[in-house]
């Protein structure tokens, strides 16, 4: 009976590993080499809304995860941060962007307002459902909260590969490092979230978000 147990848990395993490599790698890839562009918010937000019910089915959502969770313990640290990346961000777009500094804003207000409000709304809480909440709670089975934080950053990293740029790539990955950080730290999808959206609407700004759009410029 115990050998039958152990044979199901490791079929299970390998088709875990085998999910994760079709979804996180593949899927990406098809992306980048197929002959028409794909738009990756759609199925952004079908992913999410799949990760979500596969989530409400094992109850791993619960009211607390968006709540106001750690927010007074955690905030202060993850401000700070955020300052200190959005001078440095600044700085390297004034060195290497000059020109397009505020290139949204200055595309007209409310397309940088619409832009920064469709991207907060219907990308982020998706993308933080999936790479940190799914992920965390989906792969335990077969690796560490250790090593799962580092595959879900980079994973997160490659499927910005639909971009088709080093920068998008680059950016993503630091990101995705951050958010998995903050996510590990305080298991909270409200502040993981509303930490993506600092850094996405921050970018949005300032002029590096050009690298993450498609036909929109």
């Amino acid at each position: 009976m115990e050998k039958i147990k152990v044979y199901f848990i490791e079929q299970k395993q390998l088709l875990l590993y085998i999910e994760l490599i079709i979804f996180f790698v593949l899927f990406p890839l098809i992306g980048v080499f197929s002959f028409k562009k794909i738009y990756p918010l759609p199925y952004i937000i079908i992913g999410g809304i799949l990760s979500s019910i596969y989530l409400c089915k094992k109850r791993s959502f619960r009211v607390s995860k968006f709540s106001f969770l750690n927010v007074k313990k955690y905030l202060p640290e993850m401000l700070y941060r955020f300052f200190l990346l959005s001078i440095l961000s600044l700085i390297t777009t004034f060195i290497f962007w000059k020109d397009d500094l505020f290139l949204f804003i200055n595309k007209g207000f409310y397309f940088w307002v619409s832009l920064v409000g469709i991207y907060s709304l219907a990308a982020v809480l998706p993308q933080e459902i999936i790479y940190r909440k799914f992920m965390f709670e989906r792969y335990a089975l077969v690796f560490s909260e250790k090593t799962i934080f580092h595959i879900s950053s980079l994973v997160f990293g490659f499927g910005h590969i639909i971009y088709q740029n080093i920068i998008s790539f680059t950016l993503a990955l630091i990101g995705g490092y951050i958010f998995s950080y903050t996510y590990l730290k305080t298991k909270s999808l409200f502040l993981v979230t509303l930490e993506h959206i600092l850094y996405g609407s921050m970018l949005y700004t300032i002029d590096i978000g050009k690298f993450f759009v498609m036909n929109i410029l």
